[in-house]
């Protein structure tokens, strides 16, 4: 399950960085955040 997340996370955080070259490391942050709180939805679902 972890690494399901973890391939998950890994190309969003590609496609981030191919999309927009300029993005601050604040921004990307910010969308680490966002991810996360959809893992732990997501996680919640799954327990159910």
């Amino acid at each position: 399950m972890k690494n399901i997340i973890v391939d998950a996370f890994t190309i969003f955080l590609l496609e981030n960085a191919e999309e927009d070259k300029s993005s601050t490391i604040y921004e990307i942050f910010a969308s680490i955040e966002k991810l996360d709180i959809e893992i732990k939805k997501v996680s919640k679902l799954l327990e159910k």
